[in-house]
């Protein structure tokens, strides 16, 4: 999700519509109200969710794929706007 300022927040849910509807009234205190976080960029939808406890391991091939698909929802955002 993101707000005007293109601030990025990204997150995990198993009701997306109710999370959304959470995000655009402001009623999840913290970074997405603080940032007025509102806007739904980018979704997938799966089964295939880990949860990881500490230590979580992530290698540079992890962040450069994240940044890879960041970049390419940013760029699908600015060719919808011409």
């Amino acid at each position: 999700m993101t707000n005007k300022s293109r601030t990025l927040y990204t997150g995990v849910t198993n009701n997306l519509q109710r999370r959304i509807y959470e995000h655009k009234n402001h009623l999840v205190k913290g970074f997405t109200n603080k940032y007025k976080i509102t806007r739904l960029l980018y979704y997938e939808s799966g089964s295939d969710v880990l949860a990881f406890q500490p230590p979580l391991i992530i290698t540079r091939d992890n962040i450069d794929e994240v940044i890879d698909v960041l970049g390419e929802a940013l760029s699908y955002v600015e060719k919808r706007k011409e």
